[in-house]
């Protein structure tokens, strides 16, 4: 039996899906059809590289960002979780954490990301369910033009 919240997960994943399939990008493409052969308890890896994963949130821009995780449960010692949010903002790449928010913009950002999605493994995400306030440019270290 299928519960009301599976339901809402089926129908976000086919609406994310349709999203992406709006962009005439390869590398979004690649995305899309992880997420269409994704189940709702575990979306598939797109298997891209790192400058691939920079391309897709360059080209999806304001509509997705890219989440990942890494966590320490256990049992010895101090437990811990830490999630990262990357995004690109139509301008910059922006880097936050769900502890501290949105840390950088521009190229320090760039090179925060680009260690994330070396070490860990990134599942993009519509940009409706981004739980970080915007710092709307804010964010320290922005490059000077």
């Amino acid at each position: 039996m299928t519960t009301d919240t599976a339901k809402k997960a089926k129908q976000k994943r086919a609406q994310f899906s349709a999203l992406l399939a709006e962009y005439d990008s390869d590398v979004v493409a690649q995305v899309r059809d992880a997420i269409e052969e994704s189940t709702i308890a575990h979306t598939k890896d797109a298997n891209l590289s790192v400058e691939e994963w920079l391309e897709f949130l360059e080209n999806v821009g304001t509509d997705a960002y890219l989440f990942a995780m890494d966590t320490n449960y256990t049992g010895h010692g101090e437990a811990r979780k830490t999630e990262w949010y990357l995004r690109h903002d139509g301008d910059a790449f922006v880097y936050g954490t769900g502890n501290t928010g949105e840390l950088y913009r521009g190229d320090n950002a760039e090179q925060q990301i680009q260690a994330v999605i070396e070490n860990y493994r990134v599942i993009p995400t519509p940009m409706s369910e981004y739980p970080l306030r915007s710092a709307n440019g804010g964010v320290e270290n922005q490059r000077a033009e």
